[in-house]
């Protein structure tokens, strides 16, 4: 019966002497089985952010000089280990940010002695890189609070600025018949609901929606 195991990776600074500790892991699976007359399949994938990519079966793909041969920067690598032989699979994916279905490693395979040492070995040394210190996720909740201030204010800014536009659309005839006949009702509701009932809503908004959107981008840069 074929079993597996996977964990996510959040929160690491991982650099090019990381990966190649990583993907020494998954080369030493590679040449076990070529000592043994196994068919595998091994790749390891780069990908830039000029949608260029570079595939290779060797662990030299994340060398310094590999890794700055474009313009573009890596945003994501992955290794890709089957045998075929003995059913045993390794895939292991990074991309920048906090994406759940690219940064994981994920084992299969029939023998369970094995699943659990590869497993224990990929954790260990995936949990030793250093820690991704970043403000934004410090600060998280000020920071949403800020960002709901700050969307709610903008909210007010554009309904002033779309009320003086309207208005000064209006010709003076108009505008002295309105001051005499009094505003319509739904304006005298708006003007006799307190503000805070108005700014709740967006303040909402902002807390949410608008600010973990813009929070998860920063820490995705």
């Amino acid at each position: 019966m074929k079993s597996s195991r996977e964990f996510l990776i959040s929160n690491k600074v991982i650099t090019s002497a990381d990966l190649r500790r990583i993907g020494s892991i998954v080369d030493k699976q590679g040449s076990l089985a070529t000592k043994s007359g196994h068919h595998f399949s091994l790749e390891y994938t780069v990908k830039f952010a000029d949608r260029t990519t570079i595939n290779s079966d060797s662990n030299d793909a994340f060398d310094d000089e590999t890794l700055t041969a474009f313009p573009a920067r890596p945003i994501e690598v992955s290794i890709a280990f089957y045998n075929y032989s003995l059913k045993r699979s390794i895939s292991i994916s990074l991309a920048h940010g906090d994406s759940p279905i690219y940064n994981r490693v994920s084992i299969s395979a029939i023998e369970s002695a094995w699943l659990a040492d590869t497993f224990d070995a990929l954790k260990r040394c995936i949990d030793g890189l250093r820690p991704q210190e970043l403000w934004v996720r410090r600060y998280r909740t000020p920071l949403l609070f800020l960002c709901a201030v700050s969307y709610t204010c903008l909210i007010g800014l554009f309904v002033q600025g779309l009320g003086f536009a309207v208005i000064s659309s209006i010709s003076p005839q108009k505008l002295s018949a309105l001051r005499s006949d009094g505003p319509p009702v739904f304006l005298r509701l708006i003007a006799a609901t307190p503000d805070w009932v108005i700014a709740l809503p967006n303040a909402v908004v902002g807390f949410l929606f608008i600010g973990p959107t813009i929070l998860d981008r920063l820490c995705s840069l």
